[in-house]
């Protein structure tokens, strides 16, 4: 009678569980997994590897799972730099798409990254502070430098910094009409300019949103 009993157990726990995972399942799982995160931001991909790591940890895959993670943790790293002059912390790459002055401003207020949920759009005097191979001090919006001929590749800003290299945001402006109207600093040339033509409904410009120096 307790044979039987444990036939139907077992029987109950195939139908309802199905059979036990193997190796080669933990694998295309995690094949699927890696597919699945590709777009997806380091954060939330680091802690699903994590819990899929703790979930299958007796499969011999932890070991790639690990590669993986610490690859994800250094661009997690690289997502965010400090600059040790200013102590201004600065997204290493903008926002993804151009923003009108408005839609870019309150993209960085309303940004959390690593954690952090106290970005915002830099005055002009902080993004100026960015820019690397041009002396730029005192408020004469065109002095600058040769054009493309900045020490990263052309522009005037740091190594770390990644984007397209062209005009960018700044919180800071001029009021034209009762209207405010912003400044950008362009990385190009290392100036910065405030009036724009057909403002402000057909501007749209990149931002470099930043935190702390307060």
């Amino acid at each position: 009678m307790k044979a039987k009993a444990a036939i139907l157990v077992f029987l109950c726990f195939v139908i309802a569980c199905g059979k036990a995972k193997t190796p080669a399942d933990v694998l295309n799982s995690y094949a699927e997994l890696l597919v699945q995160l590709e777009e997806a931001p380091v954060e939330e991909a680091i802690a699903r590897l994590e819990e899929f790591k703790n979930t299958n940890s007796k499969y011999s895959i932890a070991g790639n799972i690990e590669e993986k993670l610490a690859e994800l943790r250094i661009k997690r790293e690289k997502q965010i730099w400090t600059d040790p002059k200013t102590k201004l912390t600065w997204q290493t790459a903008p926002t993804g798409t151009d923003l009108t002055w408005d839609k870019a401003k309150e993209h960085c207020e309303n940004l959390t990254l690593l954690g952090f949920s106290d970005w915002r759009m830099p005055t002009l005097e902080e993004l100026r502070s960015a820019i690397r191979g041009c002396v730029v001090e005192g408020q004469d919006s065109e002095k600058g430098c040769a054009k493309g001929e900045g020490p990263t590749n052309g522009c005037y800003w740091p190594a770390e910094f990644s984007g397209t290299c062209q005009e960018y945001w700044t919180s800071t402006d001029v009021k034209v009409a009762n209207a405010p109207v912003p400044w950008r600093v362009d990385f190009r040339d290392a100036k910065y300019r405030g009036i724009l033509s057909g403002w402000p409904s057909d501007n749209l410009r990149p931002v470099r949103c930043v935190r702390g120096g307060h």
